[in-house]
């Protein structure tokens, strides 16, 4: 009896620590979006109508969160026909996305050189 309990208890810790991982991995993983050839990290900087320059597009493909974006107007997090604008205040090295009914900015990924 002994053994079944230990036996049941490692099952769980293991269960609970893979849970645990992919939890873990969610929160690092950044939320992108592409525009132009361009990702861009969405933040949770919020911003205002005087901000937009103009309409850029809606997102129109979603894909998987640990997916490369290919396309113009892909994203692993927003969801299909959520609206992106260009920024008046930084023109290109910033988006503006619309989310959940409010407006946030999305800065342009800096990739490493190899």
């Amino acid at each position: 009896m002994k053994k079944i309990i230990i036996l049941l208890s490692c099952v769980v810790i293991i269960f609970l620590g893979i849970l645990a991982y992919k939890q873990y991995q969610r929160f690092i993983t950044p939320k992108l979006v592409q525009v132009n050839g361009i990702q861009y990290v969405l933040t949770e900087g919020e911003t205002d109508d005087n901000a937009i320059d103009k309409k850029l597009g809606v997102i129109n493909k979603v894909v998987d969160r640990y997916s490369y974006l290919n396309n113009d107007f892909e994203s692993n997090f927003l969801p299909i026909g959520s609206s992106l604008y260009s920024s008046k205040e930084e023109p290109g090295e910033q988006i503006i996305y619309q989310y959940d009914g409010r407006l946030y900015e999305a800065n342009q990924l800096q990739q490493k050189n190899k």
